[in-house]
């Protein structure tokens, strides 16, 4: 049996939400052998079987239980448990895949399983109820399909209605009523159905062809529970997913404070999250594990962390683990993200800076070195693909070339690969002179309003494609404010282009920067951003008078070229 202080709990966030989590581990058979190769054609499957109840300790008949291949994947499908609550599912991918659980009125849950061969696996879970806000100043509704939410209608009695005029047979939505503000079920409204990532919507049927909800506060439930599992397994299966899960725990809540920081906020900074000794007990127990297969995986999940901007996270010993697993060690394979540490441990010094000749070959150098000694498919893909993305963005059009020669011909199997080649294309529409692509849009500021090519014709224009969590597009607001209120008057304007929702934008516009120009959403455009030929954000485009195109080289449109830019196509002499 595993030490259970091994596994103790160092984040006083868990506590105070009311998220104790509460594992037991029994063990049924001896220890084997723990392998990190990768078994690829093999035709037999590895079996996880269980019960999953609800936070009182009984089956649910909604309960439903699916596969996902990371801890933010949606599941690829969905069973219905027994009335029992018991499941069985299949593993057919080696590596690592998690089993996501879900109950209405019940937070999902996820459990890391290492799937390195073929082995039979009890996994029984009990979910925690969702916690809800104690306040509510206002509620919004999701309805199934809409792209954002709608506010409803609060009543003097405090309670919310919604009513609108439909043609469906059937009526799906969602309540902002969880206390992270996630989107979930009306939990005074059935039948249930699943949503694609372990949350379920509300079903209403709509009477006279109107629909009508009303949402009253006081009926939540106010359940205080703990989610729990009991892995049966070996030594190995049982220790891994312990860790993995405690890890997965911390970088989720993580990533829900921050957004919700930047919700209230409408910006990051300012934003600290405090992880107690997480990483630094966490570091004790990689050099205190004697598998040394398993110390390999921890390090590597170290390495995964490092996007989450947390504080005690030691850069210099996340370049030690990287540096001490060669890149043609198959742990690599559990967590091919985990060579993304290259962008971290070898950063650019300003993110407005598109290129950075001295840092971007050490960069490279160092994904090449992958590339060559890597014996994975998975591997090679994650490389390549950033390879490619690099290139185009950077505009170096002989290494674009070579990556479409090597992949055309040493990975014509390689579907991912072959989509990235139609993707990123060698030869650009996108050339000066050329004719701007067709475009309409909706002003986000009156829905009445569309910007085209053919209306924005007469004004030399800047297109920025953008979404407000992107850090190089909030760094250069202050610059496009600054051009904007002096060019404006002299025949230019920008129509900026988000991929984000109204809600996001709208928040991001009141909060943090006006953005007095042109604006549009496009969340659901993938032909304009095709068209355009957007490989990363920001992604600005000088448009001329006559609508063709004046300047797409990104590095002399942002920043202080942007100006003399904008000087030289206006024929003003700059500041």
């Amino acid at each position: 049996m595993t030490d259970p202080r091994y596994f103790a709990k160092p984040v006083k966030q868990a506590e105070q939400a009311g998220k104790k989590r509460t594992r037991s581990i029994e063990k049924i058979m001896p220890p084997i052998l723990f392998s990190l190769f990768i078994v690829f054609g093999c035709s037999r499957t590895t079996t996880v079987k269980g019960t999953v109840l609800d936070a009182n300790g009984h089956p649910s008949e909604y309960a439903m239980v699916g596969t996902a291949s990371s801890d933010w994947a949606s599941p690829d499908t969905f069973i219905a448990c027994d009335k029992d609550g018991s499941y069985s599912v299949e593993l057919r991918k080696r590596g690592i895949e998690y089993i996501v659980y879900a109950i209405p009125n019940h937070d999902p849950m996820r459990i890391p399983i290492l799937d390195d061969e073929y082995k039979q696996i009890t996994l029984d879970v009990q979910l925690a109820a969702y916690e809800y806000k104690e306040e509510f100043d206002e509620v919004s509704i999701r309805i199934d399909g809409a792209p954002v939410p709608e506010p409803l209608t609060r009543l003097d009695d405090g309670t919310y209605r919604y009513e609108k005029k439909t043609d469906k047979e059937r009526f799906q939505y969602q309540l902002n009523i969880q206390k992270r503000d996630r989107l979930v079920n009306d939990p005074e409204a059935q039948p249930f159905v699943p949503d694609r990532m372990g949350d379920y919507w509300s079903v209403v049927r709509p009477e006279n062809g109107m629909v009508r909800i009303l949402f009253d506060p006081k009926k939540l439930p106010r359940n205080k529970s703990s989610e729990s599992f009991t892995l049966v397994g070996n030594d190995a299966d049982q220790k891994f997913s312990l860790i993995r899960y405690e890890h997965d725990s911390i970088m989720h809540d993580n990533a829900s404070s921050r957004g919700a920081y930047y919700m209230k906020h409408a910006k990051f900074e300012g934003f600290e999250y405090e992880e107690g000794n997480y990483f630094i007990d966490f570091v004790k127990k990689i050099e205190s594990e004697e598998d040394p297969r398993l110390t390999k995986l921890m390090k590597l999940m170290y390495l995964t962390s490092y996007r989450g901007g947390f504080k005690t996270l030691d850069l210099v010993k996340a370049k030690e683990f990287f540096h001490g697993i060669p890149p043609e060690d198959s742990a690599w394979c559990f967590f091919p993200d985990a060579i993304f540490i290259i962008d971290r441990l070898y950063p650019q010094a300003d993110p407005r800076i598109i290129f950075d000749e001295s840092q971007q070959k050490t960069q490279m150098a160092k994904y090449d070195e992958f590339l060559e000694k890597t014996k994975s498919k998975e591997i090679k893909t994650t490389i390549l693909t950033r390879k490619v993305i690099m290139a185009k963005n950077y505009g170096s059009i002989e290494e674009l070339r070579k990556l479409h020669t090597l992949i055309s011909a040493d990975y014509k199997d390689v579907k991912a690969l072959q989509d990235l080649l139609r993707k990123y294309p060698i030869e650009s529409k996108m050339n000066l002179g050329s004719e701007t692509p067709d475009y309409e849009v909706v002003s986000l500021d009156n829905p009445k309003v569309t910007y085209s090519k053919r209306s924005m014709l007469g004004k030399v224009y800047l297109i920025d494609f953008w979404f407000t969590t992107c850090v190089p597009c909030i760094a250069e607001m202050d610059n496009l404010h600054k051009v904007y209120a002096k060019y404006r008057d002299k025949g230019f304007d920008i129509l900026s282009l988000s991929v984000d929702g109204e809600q996001l934008v709208n928040l991001f516009r009141k909060k943090k920067w006006k953005m007095p120009w042109k604006n549009s959403v496009i969340v659901d455009n993938t032909k304009i951003l095709r068209d355009f030929e957007v490989s990363n954000f920001p992604y600005p485009i000088l448009v001329g008078a006559d609508g063709k195109l004046l300047e797409t080289d990104r590095a002399a449109l942002r920043g202080e070229r942007l100006e003399q830019t904008l000087a030289r196509f206006l024929r003003i002499a700059p500041d």
